[in-house]
């Protein structure tokens, strides 16, 4: 316990040193540029940080998690503000090596010229003119910008080394970095797989935990916490979900079964309607021949029914009655009404049908719909 008061106490005091610095050097986390810039303009803070960034690195483990961020954004800018500079010092580099080149290809043509002077002089000497003087050459300029130039690229040499140095320091605190940031997920994982096991525990052992520091697991229950509360939004979400699946598929089963049942009933319907139509057709064809017929026959026969009628009435003594052209007319017109309703009701039935048939087709479109929808 007293180790981890310790370590708390250190990691507030990195807190408060970290918070420090990123309010001197980085006034907005979010602008790169201008950390970068800032990191360039002062080049001495490399050398001021580096105590604040291992004691950072020794103490990952019990920071916070917005220090741990502010940590690594600072040091991917310092990172970003060193390759920045390799990349200007190699650009410098090159520049010098041409000026270097230049500066060669002149001097080996400035030793030509004074080496060929004499050569050319060597001769007979001649009445130099009184008035015609040797032209001095002042070759001081050139020497001054050759050791310039040389003085400059052993600067630049020395500065590129000192900067490989550093990117590589670098990109070594990098790795302990992610390492250290792998090891706090995989410690974090095995408390947060722990924490159930624990809670189950009994009074006993939540009693022994609350002896601890409350400072120390605030931030683990946090994270806990969290996470615990994604997890059941995610649960609810996929049961929600699942739901309304099942619902969809059993209205869309429903309204098929449906749908099946009223197509099957049409069928039989329509198969009922063809036949009534049938016998109805026939039934007419039949009463309107024998209707014809006795029209036409019944002022022919008129005389020899009645005399038929008659003799049969007396032989027979009051027996069966027979029926007459009359009733036997009125019958067969009933007969036909009956059979125009029953055809009107026919036509109902077809219509009936129709409307049906239509609906049915809406309720499965519709059903459709929504499921393509959904």
């Amino acid at each position: 316990f007293g180790s981890r008061n310790v370590c708390s106490d250190s990691s507030s005091a990195l807190c408060a040193m970290i918070d420090a610095k990123d309010c001197h050097q980085l006034d907005d986390d979010e602008d790169d540029d201008a950390s970068v810039h800032s990191a360039i303009s002062n080049a001495s803070d490399f050398q001021e940080d580096e105590e604040v960034d291992y004691l950072a690195l020794e103490l990952v483990h019990y920071l916070p998690a917005e220090k741990v961020t502010k940590l690594f954004k600072n040091m991917r800018a310092k990172e970003k503000a060193v390759q920045d500079l390799l990349h200007r010092n190699r650009m410098l580099l090159e520049s010098c090596q041409k000026l270097d080149e230049e500066n060669q290809a002149l001097s080996e043509r400035l030793r030509e010229v004074e080496a060929a002077g004499p050569r050319e002089g060597a001769g007979p000497p001649g009445p130099a003119p009184p008035t015609a003087a040797a032209p001095v050459v002042d070759s001081s300029v050139f020497l001054k910008l050759e050791r310039g130039k040389e003085e400059q690229i052993l600067a630049l040499k020395g500065e590129n080394e000192r900067l490989k140095v550093q990117v590589r320091r670098l990109n070594e605190c990098g790795q302990q970095m992610e390492e250290a940031l792998a090891q706090a997920q995989k410690e974090l994982r095995k408390a947060q797989q722990g924490r159930p096991h624990q809670d189950a525990a009994g009074p006993a052992k939540a009693r022994s935990s609350s002896l601890l520091d409350p400072n120390v697991l605030d931030e683990e229950e946090r994270i806990y916490r969290e996470l615990q509360g994604q997890s059941a939004a995610d649960l609810v979400a996929r049961k929600v979900k699942q739901w309304q699946t099942e619902n969809r598929a059993k209205a869309q089963a429903g309204l098929q079964a449906l749908l099946n049942d009223d197509s099957q009933r049409i069928k039989r319907w329509s198969s009922d309607v063809a036949a009534v139509m049938l016998a109805v057709d026939g039934m007419e064809a039949q009463l309107r021949g024998p209707r014809e017929q006795k029209d036409s026959r019944e002022s022919k026969d008129a005389r020899a029914q009645k005399r038929t009628k008659a003799s049969a009435a007396g032989g027979a003594g009051g027996g069966g009655q027979h029926l007459s052209s009359e009733q036997l007319s009125q019958a067969s017109a009933q007969i036909l009404d009956d059979f125009d309703k029953v055809r009107s009701q026919l036509e109902e039935a077809e219509k009936v049908q129709l409307s049906l048939e239509q609906t049915t087709r809406g309720i499965h479109d519709g059903a459709e719909q929504a499921a393509a929808a959904a």
